[in-house]
């Protein structure tokens, strides 16, 4: 999301609705009485000032407001702006008070498409919609509409949204979801429901869960690819994939992504249904591999975990049941630390949960014993993998 570009007026939730006007727009601001409303007593469309200028339009995120295009003040008076200049000093002229774009307004998508809104609701809608490319990976995932246009599922509401200084905001329905975003930049507040036409609900926990059920919508493939969101999708269990690379969407087109922010984009809104071949991946060791086919990918993925040597394999699963397994279940979770036993033969102390992920390449095996606590406050001591899977299976 962009951060406001100017700072200039305290704006408020509501969108306000201007249909198009009947007069000629003006390029100049002329003499204009000092004594307009203050923002207090007016609504004004929040999303005036939450953009910024470029050679072509104002960005607002996803899609450009392409020039000309004009805006409307207090007095019902229309203004041209062509350019980012114009944008700027109409704003900066304190003796107005501007409140809205006048509509309908010409839009351009990142992918070259265009299109138009009709209205403030429509604008306010479509903002709300524009997938984040980023800015999860500190524990926040950037709220953003889910909704059967998007994705196979929407929003359960209420639901409750979090800003930046931590203030939880509640929202009843889609026309306050998309409000509460043009104001201002919003996080999702975990655990929160969604619903798929078929009026299945899914609980979402944490930002690796909703990944989950978004891809969910139209990855179906036996592939265990472990992306790796947090680098933006850019590895695909060991390998760094090459950009350009095609994928094949949900209508079973192909379509060329160019970096891994547009791959990101068809991932999220589940128009993701498989990688098309040849696909190129890169290998740990920077040597280039090719593979032609969905069976060539597995076997490739394959040498992923053969490099962790015999018998590794096990500690892996050990690992991930330890940290994943009884808290997913909310039955138990294990006590750190935890020691390991590496491919080389030595052992490592892991001494939290937070970036356990970065012990993956190295363990071979769990050393047991290994403490769990029960949600109800028991603790068991398990000697092994036996012991530990016996566990996972009795909270079942």
């Amino acid at each position: 999301m962009k951060i406001l570009k100017l700072n200039i007026l305290a704006l408020l939730a509501v969108l306000f609705f201007v249909s198009s006007c009947d007069r000629e727009p003006t390029t100049e601001m002329g003499t204009i009485d000092p004594l307009v409303p203050s923002p207090e007593m007016v609504d004004t469309n929040p999303l005036v000032t939450r953009s910024s200028g470029g050679e072509n339009g104002l960005d607002l995120d996803c899609f450009t407001i392409d020039y000309p295009f004009e805006l409307i003040d207090t007095e019902e008076i229309a203004y041209l702006i062509t350019s980012d200049e114009d944008f700027d000093e109409l704003l900066l002229n304190e003796a107005l008070l501007i409140v809205d774009f006048v509509y309908p307004l010409n839009i351009s998508y990142e992918d070259g498409e265009t299109g138009s809104v009709a209205d403030a609701d429509e604008l306010g809608e479509l903002f709300a919609s524009c997938v984040p490319q980023g800015g999860w990976e500190d524990g926040q995932f950037p709220a953003y509409l889910i909704d059967l246009e998007n994705s196979c599922y929407e929003f359960v509401y209420p639901m409750t949204l979090v800003d930046e200084e931590g203030n939880e905001i509640v929202v009843e329905n889609e026309d306050e979801f998309s409000g509460a975003l043009a104001e201002e930049l919003l996080f999702f507040v975990f655990p929160f429901s969604l619903v798929d036409e078929e009026g299945e609900v899914v609980v979402v926990g944490d930002i690796e869960e909703l990944f989950d059920t978004l891809f969910a919508c139209s990855w179906d493939s036996e592939i265990d690819s472990i992306w790796d969101w947090e680098n933006g999708f850019e590895y695909v269990g060991c390998y760094l994939v090459e950009f350009p690379l095609d994928i094949i969407t949900g209508d079973g087109s192909t379509v060329t992504v160019e970096n891994h922010m547009e791959l990101c984009d068809y991932m999220i809104t589940g128009d993701f249904a498989g990688y098309a071949f040849p696909l190129d991946l890169i290998g740990e060791d920077g040597e280039v591999i090719t593979v032609s086919t969905e069976e060539e990918l597995e076997a490739a993925l394959d040498e992923c975990w053969d490099d962790w040597g015999e018998g590794c394999f096990q500690g892996i699963e050990d690992l991930f049941a330890l940290l994943y397994a009884g808290d997913d279940l909310d039955c138990f979770i294990a006590t750190f630390p935890i020691t390991i036993s590496t491919i080389d033969g030595e052992e490592m102390v892991i001494e939290s949960p937070e970036g356990v992920e970065e012990y993956l390449p190295l363990v071979c095996e769990v050393v047991y014993p290994v403490t769990i606590v029960y949600t109800n406050g028991d603790t068991t001591t398990l000697g092994s993998s036996e012991e530990l899977y016996q566990a996972v299976e009795d909270c079942e």
